[in-house]
């Protein structure tokens, strides 16, 4: 059984979901976007010397992120531990219970 948050703190949880997406969002618009467009560049930042090529493109912002979210899910995988349920579920009955009382 995963555990992200224990039960007093339950709530966070769509906190947390939405804060991700902003986030996301954020930075997807924002620095990449900004940083991806020649003409916003030279604009803001290059105006003597004028570049040709974005400082970061499609393909290097995909790496960056899926080398990042690599190392994220290491670390979660062997640095973070779960909670061990204090009760096994030892029948199918139970279990639908269980789900029962989930939804």
């Amino acid at each position: 059984m995963i555990t992200l948050f224990s039960d007093e703190n339950r709530a966070f949880a769509s906190v947390m979901i939405n804060l991700g997406h902003i986030l996301g969002k954020f930075t997807s618009s924002s620095v990449f976007l900004s940083l991806n467009s020649v003409s916003w560049l030279n604009q803001h930042f290059f105006k003597d010397d004028e570049r040709t090529t974005p400082l970061i493109t499609n393909a290097g912002y995909l790496k960056f992120m899926s080398i990042f979210l690599m190392v994220f899910l290491f670390y979660l995988t062997f640095f973070v531990s779960e909670k061990v349920p204090s009760r096994k579920i030892k029948s199918y009955k139970e279990i639908l219970k269980s789900i029962g009382y989930i939804l």
